[in-house]
C-alpha cells in the first residue's frame, strides 16, 4: 500500500515543472472518480472521502483540488460538455454537422448508462435555484437551444429545412425536449428503447438530406 504521506496534497510548482503535471494528472483522476461516483450514487449519496479513495488519494488530497463536493460535481459536469463537444463537433457553423453530431452523441449515451442516469437525475433535482448545479444547468439548456437554433437557422438558409411552419427556437427546443424525455423512456425500458433511432426518427422530417 502506498504510503499515507505520499497521498496528500501536491506541493505548488511552476506550470510546467513535474510536480504540476502530476498535480494535473491527479485532478484528472479525481474527476474520473466523481464521475463514476457521481453516475453510481448520485450526488446525495457520493462524498469527497469515496471519491478520494476511489482516486487512490487523502480527503485533503481531493480537497487540495477542489474546495467541496459541489465545485467537484460542476467541474465534472464541465469537464464532459467539453470533451463531448470536441468529440461530435457541437460547435460548428454547419448545421448538418451540429445535428449529425448530436445523434452521435445520443448513440455514445446509449452505450453509458450511468452518465444518462446521472445527468437525468440530476437535471431534475437542479430545477430548485438551491442546487448546487443548478445554474451548470440553467447555462448548458441556454448553450444547447442556442447552438441547435443556429444549425436549424443554417440550414433554413441552405434551403434543407422542410416543416417551416415551425420557428428555429421551436424545432430546437422541441429537440431538446424529445431527446431529453426519450432518455427517461430508455432508462425506463432497461435501456430496450432505440434513443438514437427515436431522436433520429423525430428530427430527420425536418432535414431535407439523410442525417
Amino acid at each position: 500500500m502506498r504510503a499515507e504521506a505520499a497521498k496528500v496534497a501536491e506541493p505548488a510548482a511552476s506550470p510546467g515543472g513535474k510536480r504540476a503535471q502530476l498535480s494535473r494528472r491527479r485532478r484528472e483522476e479525481i474527476l474520473d472518480a466523481g464521475l463514476g461516483l457521481f453516475a453510481e450514487s448520485g450526488f446525495r449519496g457520493t462524498s469527497l472521502r469515496d471519491i478520494a479513495t476511489r482516486a487512490d488519494l487523502t480527503h485533503a488530497g481531493v480537497l487540495y483540488h477542489f474546495a467541496d463536493k459541489e465545485q467537484l460535481l460542476v467541474a465534472v459536469l464541465l469537464r464532459r460538455d467539453e470533451q463531448v463537444s470536441a468529440r461530435h463537433h457541437l460547435v460548428s457553423e454547419d448545421g448538418l454537422e451540429v445535428l449529425r453530431g448530436f445523434l452521435a452523441l445520443a448513440r455514445e449515451n446509449a452505450a453509458n448508462r450511468q452518465i444518462v442516469e446521472l445527468f437525468a437525475t440530476l437535471s431534475g433535482e437542479a430545477a430548485a435555484a438551491a442546487h448546487p448545479a443548478h445554474r451548470y444547468f440553467a447555462d448548458r439548456y441556454s448553450f444547447l437551444v442556442d447552438t441547435l437554433r443556429g444549425a436549424i437557422a443554417n440550414l433554413r438558409s441552405r434551403g434543407l429545412l422542410q416543416r417551416g411552419e415551425f420557428s428555429d427556437d421551436q424545432i430546437a427546443r422541441q429537440l431538446i425536449a424529445v431527446s431529453d424525455g426519450l432518455q427517461v423512456q430508455w432508462l425506463m425500458s432497461g435501456c430496450q428503447l432505440d434513443l438514437a433511432g427515436e431522436i433520429a426518427a423525430f428530427v430527420q422530417p425536418f432535414v431535407g438530406t439523410q442525417l
